[in-house]
């Protein structure tokens, strides 16, 4: 609740789901305030894009209505 946010940092030209990848291409451009933070960003996306030999299933992109 007390996060500021820093609209210098972020993340843009995010490759989608699903896509082929070729050994170094970018998988996203890193906006950082500092050089310690954008290292600190490219390993947490490297961490949470998983790249392997075997496509992967495309997700949808609504999972789920919830209605009241």
């Amino acid at each position: 609740p007390g996060d500021r946010i820093d609209p210098r940092v972020g993340l843009s030209q995010l490759l989608p789901t699903a896509t082929s990848v070729a050994a170094g291409q970018p998988l996203a451009c890193v906006h950082a305030a500092s050089p310690a933070d954008a290292d600190a960003a490219v390993a947490a996306v490297q961490a949470a894009l998983p790249i392997g030999e075997a496509a992967t299933p495309a997700t949808p992109l609504i999972a789920g209505i919830v209605r009241a």
